[in-house]
């Protein structure tokens, strides 16, 4: 009963007209923003390769150790 409710009212929505343009309008300034003069000499967010590598492998033993740290708690 109450599935074929919020299905039915699920079904009626629709995003206003207001909605869509602004949406589309920060869309395009997003868009023209990447392409601008200087974009692309921006620093990327990752982490380097050997970085990486290092952090993976010190994942496993400081997990094993909060284990061990947890058991006797």
């Amino acid at each position: 009963m109450y599935k074929d409710d919020y299905i039915s009212a699920f079904g009626k929505l629709a995003p206003s007209e207001e909605w869509m343009t602004d949406t589309l309008a920060k869309m395009r300034a997003a868009e023209a923003e990447q392409e601008a003069p200087g974009a692309a000499g921006r620093p990327a967010l990752r982490v380097s390769g050997k970085k990486h590598q290092r952090l993976r492998r010190a994942a496993l033993p400081v997990a094993a150790a909060v284990a061990l740290l947890a058991v006797p708690a």
